[in-house]
């Protein structure tokens, strides 16, 4: 039968004096469900234990109230589907991402390790699974931290791989799956990309500024939040140059405060002078 799918089926018993026979499951099914579909045809319905790859064996018992009878009924998984990719971090996201942000990959099977290879070194693109940020002209290498699943011997199964790299900042990456990835019944997966990411800048960036012709031009500055996460600009500052309105000179570096403003992950924003005196001309965030 196929992994975690209900499969009908029926039994053929006989009896001498053709009295009807009723078919006894037991209660103990190791997490399976069995429903009756037709009980004088001896239709019946079996949804096997979930994730479940183990052969099962179960007694029956046959009887015409006068006469029983126990025979076994033997129950072998197979998966001729290809599997598919039911959880990827991270996800297909315009927001930036950490540097050291994990790639994991669940499938909806359980997968052979045997079949799972990767990048040894930032060379030609081999393996199952491979991370690239030159649309495949080459790979990163790849460490695979951990192996997850539904069964205890994660040697031979997984459901879900934990890999990580050495990302550049400012970079997009794909991740993608190769047919050489095979479930437990070695059903290979349909080569695709899992998923495309962008790495931050892991910092807050000044990304533009505005050029200054005259004396009372109010210069602005674009700002980028590539932290991975939403700040404030309250708790940032500017440090810069500013111009004296009496004389238009250029005064010494003064620090500004910067406004009671959230900046999303990923997101700029336009930061413009006041007029007045000592408003600023060049600047750095700090």
């Amino acid at each position: 039968m196929q992994y975690n799918q209900a499969t009908e089926f029926s039994l053929v018993v006989s009896d001498a004096d053709n009295d009807s026979v009723q078919i006894d499951f037991g209660d103990d099914l190791n997490g399976a469900q069995i429903s009756v579909i037709d009980a004088q045809a001896l239709r019946f319905s079996y949804t096997p234990p979930a994730n479940s790859i183990t052969p099962q064996n179960y007694t029956l018992t046959a009887t015409d109230t006068k006469d029983t009878t126990e025979f076994v009924l033997s129950v072998t998984v197979v998966d001729s589907t290809p599997a598919t990719i039911s959880n990827v971090t991270p996800q297909n996201s315009n927001d930036p991402v950490f540097v050291d942000s994990p790639v994991s990959i669940t499938f909806s099977d359980i997968m052979l390790v045997s079949t799972l290879a990767v990048n040894s070194s930032s060379v030609t693109c081999t393996g199952s699974v491979q991370v690239s940020a030159d649309n495949f002209t080459t790979c990163l290498a790849l460490t695979i931290e951990s192996l997850s699943g539904t069964t205890s011997d994660t040697s031979t199964y997984f459901h879900t791989v934990n890999l990580s790299a050495s990302f550049d900042e400012d970079t997009q990456y794909i991740v993608r799956v190769t047919a050489d990835l095979a479930n437990f019944d070695s059903t290979t997966i349909l080569a695709q990309t899992a998923t495309s990411f962008t790495i931050s800048s892991q910092d807050i960036k000044i990304t533009e500024l505005s050029s200054v012709q005259f004396s009372n031009d109010l210069p602005w500055i674009e700002l980028y939040n590539g932290t991975g996460a939403t700040v404030n600009l309250q708790d940032y500052s500017l440090k810069a140059r500013s111009i004296n309105m009496s004389d238009s000179t250029l005064s010494d570096e003064q620090v500004f405060a910067l406004p009671n403003k959230e900046l999303l992950n990923g997101a700029y924003i336009i930061l413009q002078s006041r007029f007045g005196d000592d408003f600023f001309s060049k600047c750095v965030i700090k």
